[in-house]
């Protein structure tokens, strides 16, 4: 057993509160209070005016019929997010700012919210969040996960953010199962010491298995959650189980996962198997994302119920796009998707999938410019204050200072508002370090209602890429 276990219990057991940053800088630099000189603020159609009756509670989470407010604390309400932060269109001044050391939390010179390192991962390395469409944080939001590049994933305090230690779990017989890919992890949506994971690895080299495993961080014990060689889906040993190659996870819903050619939805914390399918349209290696109600799923463009039976299609150009599955506040599933060939050309559009209805929100119809390279979407926020809400990291061009570019956008599908959080300072896929210094962020409210941002960034094209989580204060 690891010597750092007993730190992770007494992470998991007492709830703390971090030191930095408890709220974030008054001065800005970005053109002033509402927006003046930086173009105009309030932009963009709302998507609100849906009454759907709300979907089925998954996995303990609480009824999602347009609350507000979220179990755990917190006071923001949804539509404070943008509170106090810049919503104007216009140029912001790119000002220098040094690489903080790990540990350090420095302020964002342009627009105000602090930024601290979070990780070291030394010369050619990169430490990052896992990806922009699972979530990072365990349930009462104690421990994060990330992954070191070339070694595996690795747990860390999410108060303090110092390393716990390494995501090791074995089983009762010794064996150490392992995540079947970088994304492919399921943090438990009420349990925060347990994690899921479909697994590559078989004891003696017998090839993957096609197997679910349930493991707890605190002892790094394993055990079968489920094995899918049995019937419905009998998949056959040696079968690689897969949440496919663009994986999407939110938190307490079923999760869309394949088998050879056999694609279904399982919900984790029911043990309960849907919609067993073989064969086309879901033969693509992408598996079907299943929504947070619980009733509707996503593939290519479309909407299904549980049991992959066609129910809409979306308005959507090309679904190979980026994207993230999320919630509305009247309990609404979206598709949250960046558009760079249909109509409207947008960083973020929504799509309802109970109605249809194309939400532009980051859009050319809303005064917003043709979309930057380079986008990522985060939207898996389990707690009901992230309703209707997204968030959208930008690459566009390092070498100049256009609006939006090297920045991190929320946008709300329900009211229409926007606001620009501060930038990741990251060359991207097109920098030196490739694909690993893609920001990837995701995000979360804390308790007391502060919003934190975990991104990955080379800052400026620099020689490692680390993991920084930028906070801010809805209204403050």
């Amino acid at each position: 057993m690891r010597s750092t276990r007993p730190s992770l219990l007494s992470v998991l057991s007492v709830a703390l509160l971090a030191s930095w940053g408890c709220g974030d800088s008054t001065s800005n630099d970005d053109g002033g209070a509402g927006g003046s000189g930086a173009g105009p603020t309030g932009t963009g159609g709302n998507g609100a005016g849906h009454s759907q009756g709300g979907g089925t509670a998954v996995g303990g989470g609480t009824s999602d019929g347009g609350s507000t407010s979220a179990g755990g604390g917190g006071t923001t309400t949804s539509s404070a997010l943008c509170e106090g932060r810049f919503q104007g269109q216009g140029d912001v001044p790119f000002s220098d700012l040094s690489r903080p050391g790990v540990g350090e939390a420095v302020t964002d010179p342009d627009f105000g919210t602090t930024i601290l390192r979070v990780t070291d991962a030394g010369s050619g390395d990169a430490i990052t969040p896992v990806y922009s469409t699972v979530p990072a944080w365990n349930a009462d939001g104690s421990v994060v996960l990330l992954y070191r590049w070339g070694s595996g994933h690795e747990l860390y305090d999410a108060s303090t953010f110092e390393k716990i230690g390494d995501l090791d779990c074995a089983t009762s017989d010794g064996w150490h199962p392992g995540p079947s890919d970088v994304e492919h992890v399921m943090w438990d949506p009420s349990d925060p010491k347990i994690i899921y994971f479909p697994s590559l690895y078989a004891p003696g080299n017998a090839g993957p298995l096609p197997i679910v495993y349930r493991c707890d961080v605190t002892t790094g014990v394993a055990a079968i959650a489920h094995d899918f060689r049995d019937a419905p889906t009998s998949c056959s040993a040696g079968d690689e189980l897969s949440m496919g190659d663009d994986p999407q996870w939110f938190p307490g819903a079923p999760v869309g996962l394949q088998c050879g050619d056999t694609t279904f939805i399982y919900d984790v914390f029911s043990d309960v198997v849907h919609g067993v399918k073989t064969g086309a349209p879901f033969d693509t290696g992408v598996a079907p994302i299943a929504a947070p109600s619980g009733t509707l799923v996503y593939f290519d463009g479309a909407v299904f119920d549980m049991d992959l039976s066609p129910v809409r299609s979306l308005d959507i150009a090309n679904p190979e796009e980026h994207a993230n599955i999320g919630r509305r506040a009247n309990g609404d599933d979206v598709y949250y998707a960046v558009d760079f060939d249909g109509d409207d050309p947008s960083v973020i559009a929504g799509h309802d999938m109970q109605t249809g209805e194309r939400i532009p929100l980051v859009s050319e119809s809303n005064g917003w410019g043709y979309p930057a390279t380079g986008i990522h979407i985060s939207s898996v926020v389990h707690d009901h204050r992230g309703d209707g809400w997204v968030l959208a990291s930008v690459v566009g061009d390092p070498s100049v200072s256009a609006p939006l570019d090297q920045e991190l956008v929320f946008a709300n599908a329900d009211t229409g508002e926007v606001c620009r959080i501060g930038r990741h300072r990251s060359a991207g896929g097109d920098g030196p370090n490739g694909y690993q210094a893609e920001p990837h962020p995701v995000w979360h409210f804390r308790d007391n209602g502060d919003v934190e941002i975990l991104f990955a960034s080379d800052w400026g094209g620099g020689g490692s890429v680390d993991t920084y989580v930028l906070r801010f204060t809805p209204g403050g």
